[in-house]
């Protein structure tokens, strides 16, 4: 009576080791099930989350495209526009051509101003010279009648 008074069961050995293998069985499969379903739940978890990341990556990525064909838009927009007003420019040879053009037609100008400014004064010094001579001749007339009269 080793444990108070209840009396032990004597099974053979065989029996014993049986019983003990086949409990530890028990305990093994039942760790394999808790590790199974375990296992399903991390992989359904793993699946669900893989899913919403392919979602949502999916949908950064239909965003960027559709940033990105605005931008392309937008550019090739402004593109055109300055394509355009490109056309509307001169070309460099045609605007030199015509600066040459213009500036010689200032220079030829500048020349007959200078010639009619040297014709103006070479009259308004022969002007100047008669009005000149004639006053003195009048004036020796002037004094030729005074003197003559007096």
């Amino acid at each position: 009576m080793p444990n108070g008074g209840e009396s032990a069961e004597v099974v053979p050995l065989q029996v014993f080791i049986e019983r003990i293998i086949l409990e530890m069985d028990r305990r093994y499969e039942q760790r394999f099930e808790a590790s199974q379903r375990e296992n399903a739940a991390s992989l359904l978890a793993a699946r669900e989350a893989l899913q919403a990341a392919l979602t949502a990556s999916e949908k950064a990525v239909t965003k960027s495209e559709e940033s990105s064909t605005q931008r392309l838009d937008a550019h090739n927009q402004l593109q055109s526009k300055l394509d355009r007003q490109a056309a509307t420019f001169s070309e460099k040879d045609w605007v030199n051509d015509k600066l040459n053009t213009i500036t010689d037609r200032i220079m030829v100008i500048e020349k007959r101003v200078a010639k009619f400014e040297d014709r103006e004064a070479g009259m308004s010094l022969t002007a100047k010279l008669i009005i000149g001579v004639v006053s003195f001749a009048a004036t020796l007339i002037a004094i030729y009648f005074t003197l003559r009269r007096g």
